[in-house]
């Protein structure tokens, strides 16, 4: 049978947009797991990377840091 999984593209924090991955079925209280991108990098980058983790039982979620991704334009905070 194969896995199913679900893909959601959320606001985590205020203006911060994620990505969240997650088995079918998961455990309410599965372990979490963020995964940053590195330089020049957007959360999309590491959807691979967060379907291996979700494969291993985890829920995982990747955001774009500030000035990366959704965030490129995104202003410095004072």
């Amino acid at each position: 049978m194969a896995e199913r999984y679900t893909l959601s593209q959320e606001w985590l924090v205020g203006d911060l947009p994620g990505l969240v991955v997650n088995l079918e079925g998961l455990a309410p209280d599965a372990p979490l797991v963020i995964v940053l991108h590195g330089l020049g990098g957007s959360k999309e980058k590491m959807l691979p990377v967060l379907y291996e983790f979700a494969r291993s039982g985890c829920r995982a979620v990747a955001f774009d840091v500030r000035l990366h991704g959704e965030r490129s334009d995104a202003p410095a905070r004072e």
